[in-house]
């Protein structure tokens, strides 16, 4: 990939937008005002700029109005206060209530997906979903009984993959902390969804690196999908896996590490090729500051709070065995097409950032694993 990044580096001036260059002591680094976006729409992490979009999108919305939605949008960031953002889409979605949520029309208004939406979302979650079960009984070399009990971590935006689970014939329960409380719950969307679908899934609010009582050793699979790059205690976390199976339960997770071209996320996604891991922590929240006024805030606290930073691929295969499972299946994804921006004047910024990494942590966009409890470990 080296040889590919040379030649791909030649070019780069003519695949990206370069605005100017952000200098911190030797380093150079170029910003690009159309990077961020093509990587991940940033302005999408953003309620009330996503429902000004859905209005957009459904010609809902007045010429000013498309106006502002666009201009607050950016090339790179926001262009506006999150409170001017905040308080135009009230007042914009208000004429248009009744495809949000009510109460959120007094914060940051919230789509409300109609039950045909939902049902797409749904569809797609149950044929992802058999296509993860189908990995996982082929690597187990046997098949995983329907009627198995299944908790999946993460609901915070509809908890569609654990009713797909439902669907698909297995027993199926939720668990969630909603980013140790930084995230709004007061709309309950997974409630709303549960009942559309009458479905009999358990949703619980806990944290899956906490002891949860009255759940050990119930569960034949627990699963997650972008999900462990967000924990910071996974050691705790694996240990409470550990405890809430039941003998020789089984573990999935796919995830997305910070360390990946896509790893800082919406939040926190860089304006050139993985600058959220040139720079270290502190230099990026300075640059955040800088470059991103209306941002800069949520996105420290995100990347600070909700981005584990410390956990390669090996050190993460050693928390799985300490935990006391057995790794059946480890794999890394590294074909995105971005990671051809991986020079090494790039590589050499990071190592010299996080030493204990390398070169597949960078281009692992997508790690999935299985393991297997081999014992009680309290």
């Amino acid at each position: 990939i080296n040889s590919i990044s040379l030649i791909n580096s030649k070019f780069l001036k003519n695949n990206y937008k370069f605005e100017k260059k952000y200098i911190y002591g030797s380093k150079q680094i170029p910003i690009y005002s159309d990077y961020r976006y093509k990587i991940k729409p940033g302005w999408g992490f953003f309620k009330s700029l996503k429902s000004l979009s859905f209005l957009y999108n459904n010609n809902l919305l007045n010429k000013s109005e498309i106006d502002f939605f666009l201009s607050a949008v950016g090339k790179r960031t926001v262009t506006k206060s999150l409170r001017e953002i905040n308080s135009f889409s009230r007042e914009v979605c208000k004429k248009n209530k009744d495809f949000f949520y009510l109460k959120s029309l007094d914060n940051e208004p919230m789509i409300k997906n109609t039950f045909k939406v939902n049902l797409k979302i749904l569809d797609f979650f149950k044929s992802h979903n058999l296509k993860q079960i189908n990995l996982l009984n082929s690597k187990i070399k046997k098949k995983l009984d329907t009627n198995s009990k299944i908790l999946e971590i993460g609901f915070t935006t509809g908890g569609h993959s654990i009713l797909a689970f439902e669907k698909l014939g297995f027993i199926s329960s939720g668990i969630d902390n909603f980013y140790d409380g930084n995230f709004d719950q007061s709309e309950r969307i997974y409630i709303d969804i549960k009942n559309q679908f009458k479905s009999n899934c358990n949703f619980f609010i806990g944290n899956i690196s906490k002891r949860n009582y009255g759940l050990e050793n119930k569960f034949d699979l627990i699963y997650s999908t972008s999900v462990l790059e967000h924990i910071i205690d996974i050691d705790n976390s694996f240990l409470e896996m550990n405890y809430l199976l039941k003998d020789e339960g089984l573990i999935f997770h796919n995830y997305n590490p910070y360390f990946s071209v896509t790893g800082g996320h919406s939040l926190g996604i860089g304006d050139s090729p993985f600058m959220h891991i040139q720079l270290n922590n502190e230099e990026y929240k300075k640059y955040l500051r800088q470059n991103r006024p209306h941002e800069s805030e949520i996105a420290i606290k995100w990347i600070d709070e909700n981005m584990n930073k410390k956990i390669s691929q090996n050190i993460m295969k050693e928390k799985i065995k300490v935990a006391g499972f057995d790794i059946i299946y480890f794999n890394s994804f590294n074909f995105h097409k971005k990671n051809l921006d991986l020079t090494p004047e790039i590589q050499d910024n990071i190592f010299k950032n996080y030493n204990f990494l390398n070169k597949e942590d960078l281009l692992g966009n997508s790690v999935t694993f299985i393991a297997k409890k081999k014992n009680n470990v309290k």
